[in-house]
């Protein structure tokens, strides 16, 4: 079995998800209704990415709805490192919106009753 670089399967799935935005506006545009034809790659994307359904995730999620809009403006036949270099940012901004959503650990003092005697204050990590 072939061991896939989940960074590179991301990107790659963030890239499919631009050309079919890309897709279904210009049909749009032409009065066509695509909506039926999305591939709804982005929820695949926020699982894989371990993003979880709440109220923090979904402002995320509308970041990334305005950046796949953003794929709207760039000629792929032209310049189709420009999608990949937008699929690259855009799985990097999603990654650091997710580490912030992280809890830092805290360190908390130990009350003073616990606290050796003549020695500072100890403290604990708490998660």
């Amino acid at each position: 079995m072939v061991k896939i670089n989940h960074q590179k399967l991301i990107v790659s799935l963030i890239r499919d998800n631009l050309v079919n935005t890309k897709l279904l506006n210009g049909l749009d545009a032409l009065g066509l209704n695509a909506d039926n034809y999305s591939l709804r790659l982005s929820d695949t994307i926020f699982e894989l990415m371990g993003f979880e359904d709440n109220k923090d995730s979904d402002k995320v999620f509308e970041y990334y709805i305005g950046e796949l809009k953003k794929a709207h403006k760039i000629n792929i036949a032209a310049h189709p490192e420009r999608l990949d270099s937008l699929a690259d940012s855009i799985y990097f901004n999603l990654v650091i919106r997710k580490l912030k959503k992280k809890p830092a650990k805290q360190k908390k003092r130990l009350p003073i009753s616990e606290q050796p005697l003549n020695q500072p204050a100890i403290t604990s990590a708490v998660a």
